[in-house]
């Protein structure tokens, strides 16, 4: 077997690609990054209102009747514009390639279905850290924001239908995708595991949409 790549081949794994409907999802999170988080959180929020507390995870409130948050959570971002911009890649580097394979409603049903399932998953397991470890209470009051839990499920999918391609690991070094999302995965756990759980980047929920997708 011919063990060595072209150019073509190891760059084509990373071509912002605008599929249909990744781009149709990544014109809903700037909207709402924009409008509502550069606009309306900063501007217009008072008195402790936040949007990010309606409209992020945040366990107690999910546990209380917010159901909604499994779902919108995914959608907002931080008001950090590395945070979106690199999901946004992200979104567009492995998404797209799904998409062209599965075609755009299957890709969006993955799409938010790994993002709620990973948000229910991530609540549960809150709930049960919270319920025996009291100090790590902040946690359940605490919202997650971003499409990270459903980017890492589509990259894991990405993987299992691309496992022999290469990419440019820090965009210099050949390396197959099955190699890149272990190593990734190996990376997520051992930062959850030197940073804890009160870390301000949520590598439990990433872990958990890992394991959905």
């Amino acid at each position: 077997m011919n063990n060595r790549y072209n150019s073509q081949q190891m760059l084509g794994t990373l071509g912002l690609s605008l599929t249909p409907m990744v781009k149709k999802i990544l014109t809903l999170q700037f909207a709402i990054w924009i409008i509502g988080v550069l606009i309306i959180e900063k501007h217009f929020l008072s008195d402790g209102a936040s949007l990010f507390t309606m409209f992020g995870l945040v366990p107690d409130s999910f546990m209380s009747g917010s159901f909604w948050q499994a779902f919108t959570y995914m959608f907002f971002h931080s008001n950090s514009l590395t945070h979106i911009l690199i999901n946004s890649l992200i979104l567009c580097w492995f998404g797209a390639d799904l998409e062209r394979l599965w075609g755009g409603v299957r890709f969006l049903k993955f799409y938010v279905g790994t993002g709620v399932l990973a948000g229910l998953l991530y609540v549960g397991l809150v709930y049960l850290i919270c319920r025996f470890f009291p100090s790590q209470k902040d946690l359940f009051f605490s919202p997650v924001v971003g499409a990270s839990a459903a980017l890492f499920g589509v990259m894991m999918a990405f993987a299992k239908f691309n496992a022999e391609r290469v990419l440019l690991f820090m965009f210099l070094f050949p390396m197959k995708v099955k190699n890149f999302i272990w190593i990734l995965a190996a990376i997520e756990v051992l930062t959850l595991l030197n940073t804890g759980l009160g870390s301000n980047v949520s590598n439990l929920s990433h872990l958990l949409g890992f394991a959905v997708g």
